[in-house]
């Protein structure tokens, strides 16, 4: 018998029909996507395995990979660039104590550079008292410190939303600003704001394709990656690599002659930084 149309349909229905979908595109659809996200897990997989393998048997292949500009769409950019930095060292069984060491050492810079004079108050210290000694002193030059940061950070990359989100310019400000005290003969120069965001930006991308990782795997991750790549330590990570970074530049950002502000703030005139240097610079780190 010849069948077409909506009886073929109600012909081959079973009796059982609750689990049948009315959507074949849908349905489709859902296969598909399935299927990409075990591809995805698979790729990422195997690149962090082809990473630890490429350590072991040759590491200074990875610089050439970076002038090739191989390492662009990278999952792990973050730690290419930790590693051409040498802010991890090539033996990834140590990643664990490096990262550990590091992160405790930004924890030390927040307790020893964040001192409130109304918590920690000091004998014969006041809000008048112009003494580097002071505690009151230097909370207002901290302040002053912190309003040029964040002046220029609100303003990094205007185009791009991912710097528009208040975590990413707070982590900014504090980056910029425990820099600015740890490294005083430098100091915060106009322009740093620049050279962080790009360092900032790929770490954060490298956490959040761990999280989806581990989402689509299951938690089934290797505990040095997790590690390595913990979002709890976006700041403490970048200050890290940031600060390593600027140590091989600083040379640009260093003037003989400038003007402070009552507070010590450096006030720096555009030309000085040489932004063209800087520019070639940011080129150079998106190739790679």
């Amino acid at each position: 018998m010849y069948v077409q149309g909506i009886e073929a349909i109600k012909l081959y229905i079973p009796k059982d029909n609750s689990q049948i979908s009315t959507n074949i595109r849908e349905e489709r659809e859902q296969e598909i996507s399935v299927t990409d996200t075990m591809s995805s897990a698979e790729r990422y997989r195997e690149e962090w395995n082809n990473l630890l393998k490429t350590l072991d048997e040759d590491p200074e292949c990875i610089r050439e990979q970076a002038f090739e500009g191989d390492l662009k769409v990278s999952k792990f950019r973050s730690i290419y660039w930790s590693l051409l930095l040498r802010v991890l060292n090539p033996h990834y069984r140590s990643w664990r104590e490096q990262r550990e060491k590091q992160r405790k050492r930004y924890e030390k810079l927040k307790e020893e550079f964040i001192r409130d004079p109304h918590d920690n108050a000091v004998p014969n210290d006041n809000p008048l008292s112009q003494s580097e000694e002071s505690v009151w002193n230097q909370y207002f030059s901290d302040r002053d410190l912190f309003a040029v940061i964040r002046q220029d950070v609100v303003r990094t990359f205007p185009g791009v939303d991912f710097f528009r989100k208040t975590l990413i310019q707070n982590a900014m400000c504090n980056i910029l600003f425990y820099y600015a005290r740890e490294h005083p003969y430098m100091s915060y120069r106009q322009g740093m704001h620049e050279i962080l965001a790009p360092l900032l930006f790929v770490f954060y991308g490298d956490q959040q394709s761990l999280l989806h990782f581990t989402e689509i795997a299951k938690n089934q991750t290797s505990e040095l990656l997790s590690n390595v790549l913990d979002p709890n330590y976006l700041e403490a990570d970048t200050y890290s690599l940031f600060s390593r970074l600027m140590s091989s530049i600083e040379s640009y950002y260093r003037i003989k002659n400038f003007l402070q502000s009552p507070r010590h703030c450096a006030v720096i005139d555009d030309d000085v930084c040489m932004k063209s240097t800087f520019n070639k610079i940011l080129i150079f780190y998106s190739n790679i």
